[in-house]
């Protein structure tokens, strides 16, 4: 081997050493490490989980409420009365040295104002009341407490009477020539108005008229009502035809004796003739709906 070939041979083993060499003395590349991001943002120390502490319990040391009402008993102690018509609770309780308090409470009642005639109510003491005065004449009837009046009436007056249904309602002839008066006829329209005329029917005029012809099931009305129905202007038209014939009764009329029928409230109680009513007829103002009829009562 020439000198010059062992020169270049060890020009290469001197490079490759080194080359070597500095393949050692580099440090190794740093290997990523994962670090935690703090999502919320703040400390990322961690903290003591929050334990929440178990809820309060109330435990009652009285009694509950109750919303049951106290069932009320009534004064079993007093004395029991009757309330009599036109009786308030005020007048009571000034009767019987109470209050409308006391009275409201031993009697359990709702309503302070509310009486019905012959209620019972439980009072400290019977009321002391002036007594009224005895009526000299009876009512031929018994009222309704509603219609019931003060006062006390005049004579009943019974006559012949005849009544007559018709479509629009009932006519009554009150034969008052019998007691000294004029014979009158009493129209009671359906619509509770009334009317009264004198008859002035007399015996040999004609009880009818014959080119008047009625439907089937119906009747012309004659003598004093039929008279009254052919010539009086509306009476026809609001009557209408008559159901039937006319039917005798004995009638009773009554009224207070403290009252004239010129008045406006006067009140004329008239036997209706059927099933034991009796009617009452009112004279009003024409501003109050002038004469007004209603059943007050029976018998």
């Amino acid at each position: 081997m020439s000198h010059l070939a062992r020169l270049i041979i060890l020009l290469l083993l001197a490079s490759l050493a080194c080359t070597l060499s500095a393949q050692d003395d580099e440090p190794d590349a740093p290997t990523a490490i994962a670090t935690p991001v703090n999502l919320i943002g703040g400390n990322t120390t961690p903290t003591r989980a929050f334990t929440p502490a178990p809820a309060t319990t109330l435990t009652p040391t009285g009694l509950a409420l109750q919303n049951t009402p106290v069932a009320c008993v009534p004064q079993a102690g007093w004395p029991t009365y009757t309330v009599q018509r036109g009786d308030t609770l005020g007048s009571i309780a000034r009767g019987t040295g109470s209050s409308i308090d006391a009275l409201v409470q031993a009697n359990c009642l709702a309503n302070a104002d509310l009486l019905q005639t012959g209620q019972l109510l439980r009072v400290p003491r019977l009321p002391q009341f002036t007594p009224t005065p005895a009526c000299t004449n009876a009512w031929f009837f018994e009222f309704t407490d509603q219609n019931r009046p003060p006062g006390c009436p005049n004579p009943v007056r019974q006559v012949p009477t005849v009544g007559q249904n018709f479509e629009g309602g009932r006519v009554l002839w009150y034969q008052l020539s019998a007691i000294g008066g004029q014979d009158t006829l009493y129209v009671i329209y359906n619509d509770r108005t009334w009317e009264q005329y004198p008859d002035t029917w007399t015996p040999g005029q004609p009880e009818g008229d014959p080119a008047i012809v009625p439907p089937i099931d119906r009747e012309q009305p004659v003598r004093g009502i039929g008279k009254l129905w052919r010539e009086q202007p509306g009476v026809q038209e609001a009557l209408g035809w008559a159901y039937g014939p006319e039917a005798s009764f004995q009638g009773r009329l009554q009224d207070l004796a403290t009252s004239t029928p010129e008045q406006p409230g006067y009140t004329l109680y008239l036997d209706h003739g059927r099933n034991g009513l009796v009617l009452g007829l009112e004279v009003r103002s024409a501003a109050n709906g002038g004469r007004r009829w209603a059943v007050v009562g029976g018998y």
